[in-house]
């Protein structure tokens, strides 16, 4: 992002920005008090960036610092905490001493309180231009990047104050790193200071904590001539069985991964070491990436560039029994990188994509062991980009189906029992749960799928050549159920936990 102008020009743009700061935070101004607040802090990142750009420019070991800091990932993203790097030293100044050359006392006080998770992020920049890995903090002077929200656009600040906006087209081909405010942390609730050199905060959720140690090549780019050819973990062996088992039979296959029941053994107890997992996530295109990041918001930057790892928010919804439903909160945060492979053009100084190809991403999280004696045939995946961390709340109903075919098998002494595949002879029952579901204010929805529970894991068709071993010697190919929201596409399946 662009620097003050220096000297005796400083203090003509810092009595500028205060000025405007005035204006904005005026009550008899016609714009509401989230209009004021979006103009305030916009106001703010600029008077901060364009400090942040003189001070990192004049100062190799500010980059130092930068840098390994950013390679600890503290919430797993090559996120650098202000608050926490502020009072380090350089030469006889901390930091904060030093940016206090180019704003004055009450601005950035007021900065740091009005914004007390202000992060600099290093980006990971196409072609191995630019990253947190590769950066040389002798050779490479960044300019810093910030978002404003005043006039919805991108701004990038250099070390002359030179405050230019940045095409949403293109991605840095130059040293950048971004300021702007933390979206995996926030405050402690009770309020713990953020003061001094260890400053106290709290995760959204801890899958954002990092181990503090230094980490290399997390957000290596998937980018060349040509697309990898994915080979994606097979699914779990009893799956293939079940696929074989009811390939000529109306039946269920799960019905065989967690009750042993096929065709010819209708009655079984169920196994506890199944497991349904979401083991493989896509978004559908660069187009799908562009809705859920959203151009029209000035944080947006082409493939994600200076959000580093995108905080994804998945809500599982399963109804059960007497109208207690069970609601599963997953987080997980994933570089565009490792769900693109891009292809770049140069222009100028800079780079456009040109084409993309989606690519699956490993995710491998535990959901329910699924009982039908408990659960109901249903699960509802709801998937959201998560922007900020103000929390808010919602409610939402879901109706599904329960089905009663469980009592006593008179035959074998093992207790409770299915009795039938699928839904066997007897009736079925509607459920029907409201939740309340923990959101956060501008966060992207990007759709919901449905996994039934009778619907098959695998399809199986017949092949001349290769495949997995059928019976008679015949050789069979095996097609995965997706589940497609439009914006993303889940692979659902169960694995074995035990």
């Amino acid at each position: 992002m662009k620097k003050l102008i220096f000297s005796v020009v400083v203090l003509v743009a810092i009595t500028s920005c205060q000025s405007t700061l005035d204006n904005v935070v005026d009550p008899s101004e016609n714009m509401n008090k989230t209009e004021m607040e979006i103009n305030k802090k916009s106001i703010y990142l600029k008077e901060f960036s364009a400090a942040f750009a003189k001070a990192i420019n004049k100062y190799p070991q500010i980059r130092s610092i930068v840098k390994d800091e950013a390679l600890k990932m503290f919430d797993n993203d090559y996120d650098v905490l202000y608050a926490v790097i502020k009072s380090e030293k350089i030469g006889e100044s901390t930091l904060e001493e030093i940016l206090l050359t180019y704003l004055d006392e009450n601005q950035l006080s007021r900065i740091e309180q009005e914004m007390p998770t202000l992060t600099i992020f290093v980006p990971t920049l196409p072609e191995d231009s630019f990253s947190a890995t590769n950066w040389n903090v002798i050779t490479q002077i960044p300019k810093v990047a910030y978002t404003s929200k005043s006039d919805k656009s991108m701004h990038i600040v250099d070390s002359d104050g030179i405050d230019e906006r940045f095409s949403p087209e293109l991605i840095p081909g130059f040293p950048v790193v971004v300021v702007k405010e933390n979206e995996r942390i926030k405050k402690p609730s009770k309020g713990i200071s953020f003061k001094g050199k260890n400053p106290q905060y709290e995760f959204i959720d801890e899958i954002f904590r990092g181990n503090g140690e230094k980490t290399y090549n997390r957000d290596r780019e998937s980018t060349g001539p040509r697309g990898p050819n994915q080979i994606l973990d097979g699914p779990d062996t009893k799956a293939i069985y079940a696929a074989n088992e009811y390939a000529d039979y109306d039946g269920w296959q799960r019905d065989y991964v967690y009750y042993n029941i096929t065709p010819t053994n209708q009655n079984g107890a169920f196994k506890n070491d199944y497991q349904e997992h979401i083991r493989f996530f896509k978004i559908n295109d660069l187009n799908s990436l562009n809705r859920i990041i959203d151009q029209n918001d000035p944080t947006y930057s082409q493939a994600g560039w200076a959000d580093g790892f995108l905080e994804f928010k998945i809500t599982a919804l399963i109804n059960g029994k007497n109208g207690v439903g069970n609601s599963i909160e997953k987080y997980v945060a994933i570089s565009p990188n490792k769900l693109f492979w891009f292809y770049y053009t140069k222009v100028g100084n800079n780079y456009q994509i040109t084409d993309s190809r989606p690519l699956y991403y490993n995710l491998e999280l535990p959901l329910i062991n699924w009982d039908l004696m408990n659960y109901s045939q249903a699960i509802k995946l709801t998937f959201e980009e998560v922007d900020s961390t103000e929390e808010i709340t919602r409610t939402e109903t879901v109706k599904s189906t329960l089905v009663t075919n469980f009592g006593i098998d008179a035959g074998v002494d093992i207790g409770i029992v299915k009795l039938g595949v699928k839904g066997g002879i007897t009736s079925t029952e509607e459920s029907t749960s409201t939740y309340t579901i923990k959101t956060f204010v501008g966060s992207d929805p990007m759709g919901d799928v449905i996994i039934q529970f009778g619907d098959k894991i695998l399809s199986r068709s017949i092949r001349s050549t290769g495949g997995i071993r059928g019976g008679s010697g015949t050789s069979y190919s095996y097609a995965r159920r997706e589940y497609n929201s439009g914006n993303y596409t889940v692979i659902v399946e169960p694995k074995k936990v035990q």
